[in-house]
């Protein structure tokens, strides 16, 4: 029974024209690079005179090395995008249980969407097989390399979509599955960081050392290495997914509640407005409703010791080097405020520590409030239950902005602690590193809401929860990425020409230095404040969007803009009849 339902998944697969539309995408994006790439070189070529033999050594080795870093990085960005959705989909549209009586076993149906999304994957990335092929030959590719290249991307493949079909079996939608995954995957991240020996085990999974040009010498015990971690992982991945295929399923179906524990998160009673009360209380701001069911006070404790944490640390590093945490702690101690104030004054700079740790602090706080506010309608359309809203007396404003501010004010409380926790241990480590933790505190609060906008104007215009979160997450990024780099290029231009002025005006000899510091600052502060006032707007515009398109496509009266224009265009015809 493996053949027809990997002939199923084909067929379903074929269908879908945006994955055509992503392989080109990619294929152009391999061009564009290979074009870019060329043309470096080229001017490399001419300016230093290099001959043409070692230009294009050099390119190869350089476009080589770039190919496998983001070849395999996209592999484990698409692989869950493409494989999480195997086991959800058929669960949200009720067809699984067809399959499950069906004479198909719970085996041969992981196995059989094992492959086909695993066919889907590789085909995604063929384009870029024929470049690696051409340009490795210049770099000084052997042909084991090509062999041991194609067996670690349907090793990495296989393994990445077999861990993401375990997360679907386990999850009921495949935005849920797609967040455990990124959850485990940065637990991992942290592990790796602060334990030695987790970073040596994950080392093992790498496909990277057994492609490099200088290990040939090691190339088949690493590769064998490397292919026996991921042989264990998708054996383990596939047992476990079909042995707990039917019972997990058959218990979501039931959907049996459990009984309050003690430890569980209290509510407060019923507001005014029921919409922001479930939203904010009920709801809350964790991504996974495994989440919800623990006490808010407990994750404000968990956010403010991480944040102790990770800004300790940051202080800690900063120390002298005569200077001991236990003697730091004996000072302490001992009130020697004298000592104490020599260690202030002999700290290392932190301002950059703190400024990457509140710059990653920003860009997790927005995948959070982004990932609820994407499931906010789409999310009551999955359950059933927005038709029900929307024959309510509430009116769309309601509707609309009362999930996206009882989103936004379940997500501030948390933020808050973490200014607390953090603004006063940057005061600490110096003014720069207070200064970057504010400003970056800030454009938190900003992206927020412009996430959070953006969540609910997905939400409203997509089908499914995993489509309003693939395009919430698109926007965010890849078009807040677009709007920094066009604000860096418009205030950069502004910024020549101000310091131009001002040394102009100056005319001293050491201008050029404080025009280049000028120019720093102001580089910093206008990107700040163009990229804050643009998502400001959008995140005024983008909730009367959504309310507009909720009220014109699936609410039977309408809204007030739509009475205001009826109105003028009744007024018009009249003006027009009595010109007549």
């Amino acid at each position: 029974m493996i053949a027809p339902i990997v002939l199923q998944e084909m067929q379903v697969g074929s269908r879908q024209g945006r994955f055509a539309v992503f392989r080109c995408i990619y294929a152009g994006w391999l061009l564009v690079q290979l074009l870019f790439m060329a043309f470096v070189h080229w001017i490399e070529c001419m300016l230093f005179a290099v001959k043409p033999a070692e230009i294009w050594a050099g390119f190869g080795t350089s476009y080589y090395r770039l190919f496998l870093g983001q070849h395999f990085l996209l592999l484990v960005l698409a692989t869950p995008l493409l494989a999480a959705g195997a086991i959800t989909d058929e669960k949200v549209r009720g067809t699984l249980q067809y399959l499950l009586t069906a004479s198909a076993s719970p085996a041969e149906i992981i196995v059989g969407k094992l492959l086909a999304r695993l066919f889907r994957v590789l085909l995604l990335l063929l384009p870029g097989l024929p470049l690696f092929c051409f340009f490795g030959v210049y770099a000084g590719m052997e042909p084991e390399v090509v062999l041991v290249f194609l067996a670690s991307t349907v090793l990495v493949a296989c393994g990445v979509a077999a861990v993401s079909l375990l997360a679907s079996v386990w999850c009921r939608q495949t935005r849920d599955a797609v967040i455990g995954m990124c959850v485990a995957a940065i637990a991992l991240g942290l592990g790796s960081a602060f334990v030695p020996e987790s970073k040596q085990v994950l080392a093992i999974f790498s496909p990277l050392p057994a492609l490099t040009l200088d290990s040939e010498s090691g190339r088949s015990s690493t590769f064998l290495k490397m292919s026996l971690a991921w042989l264990i992982l998708i054996g383990l991945c596939v047992g476990v997914a079909a042995w707990r295929l039917r019972p997990a399923y058959c218990r979501q179906l039931e959907a049996r509640r459990k009984g309050r524990h003690w430890w569980s998160s209290r509510r407060r009673p019923v507001a005014d407005e029921p919409i922001r009360w479930k939203e904010q209380y009920l709801d809350g701001i964790a991504p996974l409703a495994l989440l919800r069911s623990f006490p808010r006070g407990l994750g404000l404790l968990l956010v403010g010791l991480a944040t102790l944490f990770f800004s300790g640390r940051i202080l800690l590093d900063s120390l002298p080097p005569e200077v001991t945490p236990g003697d730091l702690w004996r000072m302490l101690l001992g009130g020697d405020i004298a000592g104490l104030a020599a260690v202030y004054a002999a700290l290392m700079p932190a301002g950059t520590r703190f400024y990457w740790q509140e710059f990653y602090v920003m860009l997790i706080a927005n995948l959070v409030v982004g990932i609820r506010c994407a499931g906010a309608v789409s999310g009551e359309r999955e359950q059933q239950t927005w038709e029900a809203l929307l024959v309510t007396s509430l009116e769309t404003r309601a509707l609309v902005r009362g999930k996206l501010w009882a989103i936004l004010a379940a997500f501030f409380p948390y933020l808050l602690i973490h200014a607390l926790v953090a603004l006063p241990l940057a005061l600490l480590a110096g003014l720069s590193a207070f200064g970057w933790t504010l400003m970056w505190l800030g454009a938190t609060v900003v992206a927020g809401a412009f996430s959070g906008a953006v969540g609910i104007w997905c939400s409203a215009r997509s089908r499914s929860s995993w489509r309003s979160l693939l395009g919430t997450l698109g926007i965010c990024y890849v078009g807040g990425f677009i709007v920094s780099v066009l604000a860096m290029f418009l205030v950069g231009i502004i910024a020549i020409i101000f310091v131009l002025m001002w040394t102009f005006l100056q005319r001293g000899g050491g201008a050029f230095m404080g025009g280049g510091r000028l120019f720093e600052n102001i580089m910093v502060v206008g990107i700040c404040l163009l990229v804050a006032g643009v998502a400001s707007l959008l995140a005024w515009r983008l909730p009367i969007s959504a309310e507009k398109r909720i009220d014109a496509q699936e609410r039977v009266r309408q809204g007030p803009w739509r009475r205001r224009s009826k109105e003028r265009g009744t007024w018009q015809e009249s003006r027009r009849a009595d010109r007549w």
